[in-house]
C-alpha cells in the first residue's frame, strides 16, 4: 500500500473509530430517562417507516408496542455500535505492518476496554446501571465487526491477488 494511501486510511479509520467513541460516551452519559426516551423516540420513528399503518394506532397502543420492543432495541443497539467500532478499529490497525493476529486481539482489546469503561461511566449517571452482560454483548459485537472485514480483505484478496491484511 502507498504511503500517503496508507496515512489517508489510518487518519480516515482512527477518525471514525474516535467519532464512535464519542457517541457512545454521550449516550451512556444520558439518564435514565432521557435514555428512554431517546430510544423509544428512535423506535418509533423505524416503526413508523417500517410499518406506516403504525402511526394511525392509538397512542396507548403505540405506546405498547414501543415498550414491549425497547430492550430489544437497545440490546441491538448495543451490539451494532460496537460492531462498528469492531470495524473502524480493526481497519484503522490494517493500515500497520503487523500481522493479521496482533491487529485483530489489538482491535478486539480496544473495543473490550472501552466497553467496561462504558459500563463503569455508566455506574455514575442517575437511573443507569454498569452490566458485564452488556460488555459481553459488547464485545460479540466488536468481535462479528472484526471478523467481517477479515472475511471482506480476505474475498477481495482472492478476487485481485493483494489487500491490506
Amino acid at each position: 500500500m502507498k504511503n500517503k494511501y496508507k496515512i489517508t486510511l489510518r487518519v480516515l479509520f482512527w477518525g471514525l473509530t474516535l467519532a464512535l467513541m464519542v457517541i457512545i460516551f454521550a449516550h451512556s452519559a444520558q439518564v435514565a430517562e432521557v435514555s428512554s426516551a431517546t430510544s423509544a423516540s428512535s423506535t418509533a420513528k423505524v416503526l413508523s417507516v417500517v410499518y406506516p399503518s403504525f402511526n394511525d394506532f392509538e397512542a396507548a397502543r403505540q405506546d405498547s408496542i414501543i415498550s414491549s420492543l425497547q430492550h430489544l432495541v437497545r440490546k441491538s443497539a448495543h451490539f451494532t455500535v460496537y460492531l462498528a467500532l469492531g470495524v473502524t478499529s480493526f481497519s484503522a490497525l490494517c493500515t500497520y505492518d503487523l500481522k493479521r493476529k496482533t491487529k485483530a486481539i489489538s482491535a478486539l482489546s480496544l473495543c473490550v476496554a472501552y466497553a467496561v469503561s462504558d459500563e463503569l461511566h455508566q455506574l455514575f449517571v442517575p437511573g443507569r446501571a454498569g452490566r458485564i452482560g452488556d460488555v459481553l454483548l459488547d464485545s460479540c459485537g466488536a468481535v462479528c465487526g472484526i471478523l467481517l472485514v477479515i472475511g471482506v480483505i480476505a474475498l477481495y484478496k482472492k478476487k485481485h491477488n493483494g489487500g491490506l491484511v
